[in-house]
């Protein structure tokens, strides 16, 4: 169905990316003895988790390149994005995950679009695939270039539901959006004798790491990073204080854990894990854990608490806090080499579908 659009656009495409070269591209890269400022930086502006040096970084072990650049210039930027590449130099595949953002009040201009089209020209990419909290910017962006309303890469998908909960100033208001089964547990895990620490130390999410695996395993989901790669996440978070770990403890027994990531607006549950059989008949902590890394992030300036997707398993304990359930618009996939996109969607994504199992059972084996 999509492969008339893509031919198509293919005669006009051709003609008009002949010739541009770089130095013509207003879009300039940052270096990477930079890019520890961008992630405090970032957090300013409110940009989105997914475009944080700190979150794109270890991406590196699964072959991903992070690309981060700015526009009109590094001295005073207006414009921000990263954008994960993969593919070789005349044959790159961009992905720009909740980005570009605008680093000013206004919504980014209509030159910055037009001038990251002629950068992803001119350094060989076929495709460049958006996602966005902002449904109007998709709208501007699928405007601006032939484009296709849907994802183009669909083996690192970012259109899913996610779970947020809204933070309010004191505790009553907050618990009082809880359902009562949420208030009933925590109370009953106040009474225990549970220890909460918090840590930005990476050594911490190694030593919680069995309970994170073991729960993927009991819930019937997959880790979409590895160990090293998430330790990797809080390091490179650790100078702009944006990743922390906690850790639930039981006569000094470690009994659950999270990772919670920041960014401008809220904070980001990523993992979280319980070892049932460490409790001893004590009541599960799981709410009490959660409450005590929203408020104490709530007072670090997380206006919201994400509890992300995921799978069905879990759905019934996150729906306890009363989340509010956010959506995204369909990606918008930009066209840049129509007849090499072509052989990508034609050939190439059927290939490396049949393939998947293969290819991600041997990942995981390089990162053990």
């Amino acid at each position: 169905m999509i492969m008339p659009e893509a031919r198509a656009v293919s005669g006009v495409m051709e003609t008009a990316v002949a010739g541009v070269s770089a130095a013509k591209a207003a879009w300039r890269e940052i270096p990477s003895d930079q890019l520890d400022d961008w992630n405090g930086r970032l957090r300013m502006c409110g940009a989105p988790l997914q475009q944080y040096p700190y979150w794109n970084e270890p991406h590196r072990r699964v072959y991903l390149q992070p690309r981060y650049v700015v526009w009109p210039n590094s001295e005073d930027p207006l414009g921000y994005a990263c954008i994960l590449t993969v593919g070789p130099p005349r044959a790159r595949i961009g992905l720009v995950i909740r980005g570009p953002i605008s680093l000013g009040a206004r919504p980014l201009a209509a030159e910055a679009i037009e001038a990251l089209q002629v950068w992803a020209c001119a350094h060989g990419y076929i495709l460049i695939r958006f996602t966005h909290p902002d449904s109007t910017l998709l709208d501007r962006l699928a405007a601006a270039h032939p484009s296709l309303r849907s994802d183009a890469f669909p083996f690192y998908p970012d259109a899913y539901d996610e779970l947020f909960v809204q933070q309010k100033q004191d505790d009553v208001s907050m618990l009082a959006g809880f359902d009562r089964e949420a208030r009933r547990k925590l109370r009953r895990a106040g009474e225990a004798r549970y220890e909460i620490r918090r840590f930005d130390d990476p050594q911490a999410l190694y030593d919680l790491w069995p309970l994170f695996e073991g729960c993927s395993q009991r819930k019937g989901f997959r880790l979409y990073r590895s160990r090293e790669a998430y330790c990797d996440m809080v390091r490179l978070a650790k100078s702009s204080h944006s990743a922390w770990v906690y850790g639930v403890y039981l006569d000094g027994r470690a009994v659950a854990g999270s990772l919670v990531c920041l960014d401008g607006r809220a904070a980001h549950c990523i993992l979280a894990a319980l070892d049932l059989g460490g409790l001893r008949g004590a009541a599960s902590p799981a709410v009490l854990l959660h409450w005590h890394s929203m408020r104490e992030l709530f007072r670090m300036g997380a206006g919201e608490y994400n509890f992300g997707g995921g799978p069905e398993t879990v759905a019934f304990f996150k729906s306890q806090f009363s989340p509010q359930v956010r959506s995204f618009a369909a990606p918008v996939t930009w066209v840049l080499r129509p007849l090499t996109f072509a052989v990508w969607l034609k050939a190439v994504v059927p290939a490396v579908r049949r393939l998947s199992p293969v290819l991600k059972s041997a990942v995981a084996r390089l990162h053990r």
